[in-house]
């Protein structure tokens, strides 16, 4: 298994794929997927540096997004946040979302991010997300509320 930068020929794989990531969340029972905003936002998190995916022969089997921007309050630091990181199920525990972690992180610490927030969605087993992360060197910041409007 492989991980690396995600290119525009992958796009239309990881919007398939995303799908079923996004069947999992608490959003999907009033917001669609829709593939073509899916489509829309890959190449900004490719030319940002911050798209990837992990590959086991030709079939892409996860990926992790995110985006950077300056910080609010002092705009000379950066900050990136994953806007999604998706393992198909049979791969997980096989080193890839690691790995795709790994890359993300460092792609963002290349292109200046003080700071890579990662999320742990409620339909995801948050508790044990969160001590992955932990693990992982990540220390909890904020909690984040959603209101249907």
């Amino acid at each position: 298994m492989i991980v690396r930068a995600a290119k525009e020929p992958d796009f239309a794989e990881m919007a398939l794929k995303g799908r079923s990531f996004w069947e999992q969340t608490e959003y999907s029972a009033e917001v669609p997927y829709d593939e073509e905003s899916i489509m829309r936002w890959l190449p900004i998190m490719a030319d940002q540096g911050l798209l990837f995916l992990a590959q086991e022969d030709t079939e892409i089997v996860g990926f992790v997004g995110g985006v950077s921007a300056p910080i609010f309050a002092n705009d000379g630091y950066k900050a990136g946040t994953e806007m999604f990181w998706y393992m198909d199920p049979a791969y997980r525990h096989r080193g890839a979302a690691k790995g795709l972690l790994e890359a993300v992180e460092n792609a963002a610490r290349a292109i200046g991010c003080t700071y890579w927030t990662m999320i742990a969605l409620e339909s995801m087993q948050p508790v044990r997300v969160g001590e992955m992360y932990e693990k992982a060197g990540y220390t909890p910041h904020e909690r984040s509320f959603a209101k249907r409007l």
